[in-house]
Order: structure tokens, then C-alpha cells, then sequence
């Protein structure tokens, strides 16, 4: 009995989805036919009070509720287009100063933001013990030095033995290598600035023990600031060496018109894309490395365009339009012209033809308009 159920259950809920399905296509259909005739109905009602304003001028104060709307007043004006890049500032001073040598910390001599020139000694560490190995060796080689030239005069006049020559020379040569290990391990003993800039951070600390690699101090020179972008290989040939572009930081709200400085030449396989570097303005406090920037370079200008706020361009079967209004006796009503559209950029748009220089585009209102809507223009 159980086994009769069950296929007579499912087929009851296949049944059931089905309908479902087939009213809800039912439904959409029905909603797509009423707005159809909407539509026609709204565009016969706005022709019959055309027609009878015409002949009624006081009919539309009395019965018709004209749209308000803003126009925005057409003229020719310059468009251009720009192709941005996001990118970050960065200098090549900007280096973390690391112990080249093992040792206790004996001086720290900088503070964080403190000014400092080529060559500065900015930490030193303890030099006692290297200091006396050095001069321990120093004494060792005075000995090995003088016993050398004795033996080496005594083997000229073939006094001496070959290996007690050979020996001498070794010993020197050896204590040589010594010392001169030694004093590069003493000059590693003190950090020294490698060029002029600031001091942006230390971490050493007089008492620590340094060990090799040990990070001890920032410095960074903010005189040779530049942005370095990665663009994508599809605007090769948009950027060059010396185009003027416009840098802008999001985080002050500032712009700087600057210079490509370097376009890379090699694509990297790895994200298609090609390096750029801009030059940027000196003595600027509020360029850091690292800070992001966006990149605009002009690729594309038109000073004698039509342009109107690309949020008013709508589309339908056949194409883009917008609505614009037209002085029709004592009213305005709206227009709806076709237009072919140019370039777009940051929400304006370049209108190839439909309009031209004192037309009078709906800008807010255009939603609520239809062909031959009477409105009002806000003063």
C-alpha cells in the first residue's frame, strides 16, 4: 500500500510545480501586455490634451498637472577623456639599516625625525674586544714582518733553507689577512648614513646585543619622490616619456600636473602589465611612500562638443535617447530625440549628433516625462 502512495504523492507535486510555473509566465505576460497599453494609453492621453490646449490655452491651467523639470542649457564645450592608472609613491631612499656585525650596542646616536647627512655615524656598537684583537695582531705581524726579511735576505744569499722562508712568508701573509679582517669588522661596528635624509625610525637600542641583520634605523629621502604604477599592456602606446599628466591623492583631495618620467619596456607575464613612473613635486610634506595616487593622462579631446550628464540617456529597441524641451505656444513639452553617443567619463557623455548647442536637455524630471509630456522649467 505504502509503494502505491509515494508515486501518486509525487506525481500530485509535479503537477503542482508545473502549474505554478505556468501561472507565473501567465503572470508576467499579463504585466508585460498592461504596461504595453499604459504606455499607448499615456501617449494618446498626452496627444488629446495637446490638441485641446491648442485650441483651449486655459484647458492645461485648469486639468493638466505639467511635470516639473531642470533643463540643462546646451552649449559647445571642451570634453576630454582620461585614461587613469592607480598607483603608490615611492623613492629609492627609503632603506632599513641593518648590524653588519655582532656585538652589544654601545651608542645610538639619532632620534626618529632627525635630519642627518652622507656618511653620519648613526650607531655604534662595541669596539673593545675587536679593538684589542687588532692591536694584538698588529704586534704578532711587526714580529712575523721583521722574521721574514731575515729569512728572505738569508735565502737570497742561499744561507737559509727554502722552508724556513716559505714559513716566515706564510705567517705575515697570514697575519696580514687578519688584520685587515679585523678592521672590516671594526668599520662594520659603526652605521653610517649612506645618504642625506631623514631619520624615519630606530629600532636599536643602546645595551641590546646586535646580531647580523639586525634592522637598526630608517632613513628616507622625500627630495626624489615619484609614483610608480603597473598599467595594463592594452594602453601600450597610450603613455610616453615626457607626457604631461595630472597625479591625484585621494587622501588630501590635492592634484599635481607632473611628467611621465619612465615607461617600462617589458610586459610581466605574470598580470600583463607594463611599469610607469611620474615625477612628483619636491618639499611637499604630505607626500609620503607608499601613500596611493591615481594617475590621469588625457588620451582623447574635443573643444567644440555637445556633452550632457550621462544619467539622462536612456534606451529602448531602437536605440539611445533622451528628452529635451520645446516650446510648444505658450507651453514646453517634452521631446524625445535619438542621439548617437561619443566617449564617456566621470559622468559626463560626448553626443555625436541628435543635439545641438541650445537645445535644452531635461536633466532631473527625465524619468517622469514621456513624448509630449507639458512641463514646467525650474527657475
Amino acid at each position: 500500500m505504502k509503494n502505491n502512495i509515494i508515486p501518486f504523492l509525487s506525481l500530485i507535486l509535479v503537477i503542482s510545480l508545473t502549474s505554478c510555473e505556468k501561472d507565473l509566465e501567465a503572470k508576467k505576460e499579463e504585466l508585460k501586455e498592461l504596461k504595453k497599453e499604459a504606455s499607448e494609453l499615456q501617449g494618446k492621453i498626452t496627444s488629446l490634451e495637446n490638441a485641446i490646449i491648442k485650441e483651449d490655452p486655459e484647458f492645461a491651467e485648469k486639468n493638466v498637472n505639467k511635470i516639473q523639470i531642470e533643463v540643462k542649457d546646451l552649449e559647445k564645450e571642451t570634453f576630454t577623456n582620461f585614461v587613469e592608472i592607480n598607483g603608490s609613491v615611492s623613492t629609492d631612499k627609503n632603506v632599513i639599516l641593518s648590524a653588519q656585525a655582532g656585538g652589544q650596542i654601545e651608542r645610538v646616536n639619532v632620534s626618529e625625525g632627525d635630519r642627518v647627512r652622507k656618511g653620519q655615524t648613526l650607531v655604534v656598537l662595541d669596539t673593545d674586544v675587536l679593538r684589542n684583537n687588532i692591536s694584538e695582531a698588529e704586534a704578532s705581524y711587526s714580529l712575523a714582518k721583521t722574521m721574514y726579511e731575515k729569512r728572505k735576505k738569508l735565502y737570497e744569499q742561499g744561507v737559509g733553507s727554502e722552508i724556513d722562508y716559505l714559513n716566515a712568508e706564510t705567517q705575515k701573509e697570514t697575519l696580514e689577512q687578519r688584520i685587515a679582517s679585523l678592521k672590516s669588522q671594526l668599520s662594520n661596528s659603526y652605521i653610517t648614513a649612506p645618504f642625506s635624509g631623514k631619520v624615519d625610525g630606530v629600532m636599536a637600542k643602546e645595551g641590546e646585543v646586535a646580531s647580523p641583520g639586525m634592522p637598526m634605523v630608517r632613513i628616507v629621502n622625500l627630495n626624489d619622490l615619484k609614483i610608480e604604477a603597473d598599467v595594463s599592456e592594452r594602453y601600450i602606446g597610450s603613455f610616453k616619456k615626457g607626457d604631461s599628466v595630472e597625479v591625484f591623492f585621494p587622501a588630501f583631495d590635492e592634484s599635481y600636473k607632473t611628467v611621465v618620467s619612465a615607461v617600462g619596456d617589458v610586459i610581466n607575464q605574470a598580470n600583463r602589465t607594463f611599469s610607469l613612473q611620474v615625477k612628483l613635486p619636491k618639499d611637499n610634506d604630505l607626500l609620503k611612500p607608499n601613500l596611493m595616487a591615481t594617475i590621469r593622462l588625457a588620451d582623447y579631446q574635443n573643444e567644440d562638443a555637445v556633452v550632457i550628464p550621462d544619467k539622462v540617456i536612456l534606451q529602448d529597441s531602437r536605440g539611445f535617447y533622451v528628452y529635451k524641451a520645446k516650446k510648444d505656444g505658450d507651453e514646453f513639452v517634452a521631446e524625445k530625440v535619438y542621439i548617437e553617443v561619443g566617449q564617456t567619463f566621470d559622468g559626463n557623455a560626448e553626443i555625436e549628433s541628435g543635439l545641438s548647442a541650445g537645445d535644452n536637455v531635461i536633466v532631473t524630471g527625465y524619468r517622469e516625462v514621456s513624448e509630449g509630456s507639458i512641463v514646467k522649467i525650474a527657475k
